[in-house]
């Protein structure tokens, strides 16, 4: 997992890339408490994400429902492939109620 961060005021961008799996559960949740912390608007752009599993998949969850607890706006944005499939898969597109929106790249098929 490779993670870009810009902060803009009190919206912080996050490009995360490569596996998003049980091994980079750990600093992928410790990371998100960390930007929920710094800004009141945070976006992951999730474009680079190769594989997403359920560990990461719990991470997004939590964090979703924990800025809403603390009324602040967490966006997942620019879906790769593969996010997209976990999320058709275990059915929880919905439950984020962010627009699903693919990048360039897995619309053309890339598993990226």
């Amino acid at each position: 997992m490779d993670i870009q961060v810009e902060s803009q005021g009190p919206l912080c961008r996050v490009n995360v890339s490569g596996p998003l799996d049980i091994y980079a559960v750990r600093e992928f949740r410790d990371r998100m408490g960390e930007w929920l912390r710094a800004a009141t608007e945070v976006e992951l752009r999730l474009s680079d994400v190769s594989e997403l599993d359920t560990a990461c998949l719990q991470v997004m969850i939590a964090a979703k429902r924990e800025a809403a607890a603390q009324r602040k706006t967490l966006r997942f944005s620019e879906h790769s492939g593969a996010v997209l499939a976990t999320l058709e898969l275990s059915r929880l597109v919905s439950v984020f109620g962010d627009p699903v929106v693919l990048s360039e790249r897995a619309e053309k098929g890339d598993a990226k």
